[in-house]
């Protein structure tokens, strides 16, 4: 099931969102980035080095956020990763039965 990101104008809807993706913040292993759908194939290596690249940028964005620095420019333009021109979606886990 694919599900839409809400509108996250404020921190508190940051920080509401990452809740409820994650709420007991557990962190991101190889494990639970191959239960994402179209991540299963990756090597250890790769999903490593996306769960690097996952921490640097959230490391980056909290850092700007912290400094008072505005991330988002009013004036740039949408870009789609699809020829569907739909907003990208964030899939839901795998559940996996206990």
């Amino acid at each position: 099931m694919n599900t839409l990101i809400p509108p996250l104008d404020n921190l508190e809807a940051c920080i509401a969102f990452a809740h409820k993706i994650n709420p007991k913040r557990q962190p991101l292993t190889i494990e639970k980035l191959r239960s994402f759908p179209g991540c299963e194939h990756y090597s250890d290596e790769e999903a490593q080095n996306i769960i690097q690249s996952f921490e640097l940028l959230t490391a980056i964005i909290f850092e700007a956020t912290t400094t008072g620095q505005n991330l988002c420019n009013s004036e740039g333009q949408v870009v789609y990763l699809s020829d569907n021109n739909q907003p990208a979606q964030i899939p839901e886990p795998l559940s996996k039965a206990a």
